[in-house]
């Protein structure tokens, strides 16, 4: 959730009839591994959001009052950081242990759940700003679905190999991200990992470039 001291910034930036509440999507994914992949995307989404939302939020609160939190927020920017990765690792376990092609599918959620951001893109910045930070992965279950997917995954993966033992205690298990397993709800700090020729992050007190149109670097068409 937002810090008390965000949450009041932004209540007392924007207009009265505010409410607020991150950017909703009407068709959630059923299956867990839709889910995985559109957490996949939604998350590159914001991430990809975060260089302009702090940029405009340094202009409401000021530059002392965002660097006073710098180390709190850099944890909580490493742990959304570590939710993609697991989603990855899920994502890939469950691809491996498929036995039919479902990598396509995967994919098309994953577009899914970057559009959920397409609104916010051309939102006022307040505007942006609120939905950007209300926006938690894991109150739509990201955590709980990877988790799920990763474990399963790899059980039918051992059944298809004809594997008579099941996983012991020291096997694989999807890495966690540190905290309580609950992702902050503004990070300063985090950077989704760009392509290789995406722009540099401009520093935080000046104005931010709008993103870019053609999507994260998702895991893509095999």
């Amino acid at each position: 959730m937002l810090s008390l001291l965000i949450t009041a910034a932004l209540l007392q930036a924007a207009p009265a009839a505010a409410t607020l509440e991150g950017p909703r999507d009407s068709g959630m994914p059923k299956t867990d591994y839709e889910l995985v992949a559109w957490c996949h995307g939604a998350l590159a989404g914001q991430l990809e959001l975060e260089p302009i939302a702090m940029a405009d939020m340094v202009k409401i609160e000021g530059k002392a009052k965002v660097a006073a939190r710098a180390k709190e927020d850099a944890e909580m920017a490493r742990a959304r950081r570590e939710y993609l990765k697991d989603y990855e690792h899920a994502l890939a376990a469950a691809e491996a242990a498929s036995p039919t092609p479902i990598h396509k599918k995967g994919v098309d959620a994953e577009l899914r759940g970057y559009a959920l951001w397409t609104a916010t893109r051309h939102k006022e910045p307040i505007w942006l700003m609120l939905d950007w930070g209300m926006w938690d992965p894991n109150d739509v279950g990201c955590s709980d679905a990877a988790k799920r997917l990763f474990d399963k995954s790899k059980l039918f993966g051992l059944a298809l190999k004809g594997s008579d033992s099941a996983p012991d205690s020291t096997g694989a298990e999807l890495p966690t991200a540190p905290g309580d397993g609950k992702a902050a709800a503004h990070h300063p700090e985090a950077q989704p990992t760009p392509p290789a020729d995406a722009p540099a992050m401009p520093p935080a007190d000046q104005p931010a470039a709008p993103p870019p149109s053609e999507g994260p670097a998702l895991r893509g068409p095999q």
